[in-house]
């Protein structure tokens, strides 16, 4: 037999309510400040990467115009028989816009959360004389 309480809205009754579904683990994960720190982790040493390899692409300039020539081709079939000429690299843009949207935002909470935690400036100014 269910409990009936009465409120000043009407008789309620005291059945439970379903329990909150989970959310997924990385999504769980990247809502703790830890989670924030290890995803600008990942993602500025992904971005780090690619600089790399954009630069090693860019010094392929210097080797001549078939060498260049090479490397974009090389770019375009990425993983070719696999997938369409050219979709790999898009989907390569695509994660590289993702990774920076991610650090962004993951670096703009974490400056939000230190600053909610510690509202008080500190006393001394920050006067750096040497680096």
């Amino acid at each position: 037999m269910a409990q009936v309480v009465t409120s000043h809205r009407g008789p309620v009754t005291g059945t439970a309510n379903r329990a909150k579904k989970r959310r997924p683990f990385l999504i769980d994960l990247y809502s703790t400040a830890v989670g924030k720190k290890y995803v600008m982790a990942v993602t500025g040493i992904a971005m780090m990467g690619f600089v790399l390899f954009h630069m090693i692409g860019n010094l392929k300039m210097y080797a001549g115009a078939s060498d260049l020539d090479h490397y974009a081709h090389f770019l375009q079939t990425l993983l070719y028989p696999l997938a369409p000429k050219g979709w790999v690299l898009w989907i390569l843009r695509g994660g590289l816009i993702t990774m920076l949207f991610l650090h962004l935002h993951a670096a703009w909470s974490l400056t939000r959360l230190n600053r909610e935690a510690r509202p008080v400036k500190y006393q001394s100014a920050r006067d750096y004389q040497i680096a």
